[in-house]
C-alpha cells in the first residue's frame, strides 16, 4: 500500500518538447539512484501516479525531478496544468536497487542512459563521490538525446567534470537526430544512436577498450535502448548479469 505525502511545488522549469524540471520540498528519505512515485488525487480519492528517478542529492532541501510529460493520459493532462504553489503527492518511500552500493569494484563504471534517464546518475555523482572513487578508477557516462537543445543539464556536466579529479570522469553524448556536432572540452559529441559506441569501428577509432574483468554497466532509459544495449553486452562482449545493472519501471 502506498503512503503519500503532500508536497508544495517550489519551481518548474519548462525546457522544451514536454520536458520539465520540477522542484518540491524534500521530505522523504532516499538513496541516490532510487526513484519515487509522483501522483495526483482524483475526486473518488484514488491516486494516479508515475515513477520518476530523482535528480537531487538526499541532502538537498528541494527534491528535483526531470520529467517527460505525455499529455495523452490522465497523469499528463493533470500535470500539464500544474503551477508553482500547487500541491502534488509524493510516495513516502523511495524504491529500487539501482545504487552504487550494490555495484562490484571495477576499473571502469559505465553509466548509460537516454533522455530523462540521466537523473539517477546526476544524483549519484552529486552525493557519492568518495564511494565512486573508492570503487572505480574511471566513470564513463554514455548519454543519448535527439538534439543538442535537449541537453538540459549541460551545466551540471561541467560542474561535475570540474569537481572530479583529472581523468576520472568522462561524458560521451550521442545526438541521434542532430545534423551538426559541436566541439566541447567537457563532453565528446557524436552523431547517431548510443549503440554505435559498441561497434568495433567506433571503439578502435576512439581508443576505447573494456572487458568482463575491468568493467560494469548501469543502464537506465527507454525499454528498447535497455534491451539493445543489454543484448550487445551479453552476446558480443560476453558480459553476464553480475556486471550489468538495470533500472526499468
Amino acid at each position: 500500500m502506498n503512503i503519500w505525502i503532500k508536497s508544495k511545488v517550489l519551481n518548474i522549469i519548462d525546457w522544451n518538447n514536454n520536458l520539465f524540471s520540477v522542484f518540491i520540498y524534500n521530505n522523504i528519505s532516499f538513496i541516490s539512484g532510487q526513484f519515487i512515485k509522483l501522483g495526483f488525487k482524483l475526486n473518488n480519492n484514488e491516486f494516479i501516479y508515475k515513477m520518476f528517478s530523482i535528480v537531487s542529492s538526499p541532502l538537498d532541501r528541494r527534491l528535483e525531478l526531470y520529467i517527460y510529460n505525455i499529455k495523452k493520459d490522465k497523469f499528463g493532462i493533470i500535470f500539464d496544468g500544474i503551477k508553482i504553489g500547487d500541491y502534488i503527492y509524493v510516495s513516502k518511500d523511495a524504491y529500487g536497487k539501482f545504487i552504487v552500493d550494490n555495484l562490484p569494484s571495477k576499473d571502469i563504471l559505465f553509466m548509460i542512459g537516454c533522455g530523462t534517464a540521466i537523473s539517477p546518475y546526476l544524483s549519484i555523482l552529486n552525493s557519492k563521490m568518495n564511494l565512486l572513487r573508492n570503487k572505480f578508477n574511471k566513470v564513463i557516462i554514455l548519454y543519448s538525446v535527439k538534439y543538442l537543445y535537449n541537453l538540459n543539464y549541460f551545466d551540471k556536466f561541467i560542474k561535475f567534470k570540474n569537481i572530479y579529479p583529472g581523468n576520472f570522469l568522462y561524458f560521451i553524448c550521442f545526438l541521434s537526430r542532430e545534423k551538426d556536432i559541436i566541439c566541447n572540452r567537457y563532453i565528446k559529441f557524436f552523431k547517431g544512436r548510443l549503440t554505435n559506441f559498441f561497434s568495433n569501428r567506433f571503439l578502435k577509432k576512439n581508443n576505447f577498450y573494456f572487458n568482463i574483468k575491468d568493467s560494469c554497466f548501469m543502464i537506465c532509459g527507454l525499454p528498447n535502448m535497455i534491451k539493445d544495449v543489454t543484448f550487445i553486452l551479453k552476446n558480443k562482449f560476453n558480459f553476464n548479469k553480475k556486471c550489468i545493472f538495470l533500472e526499468k519501471y
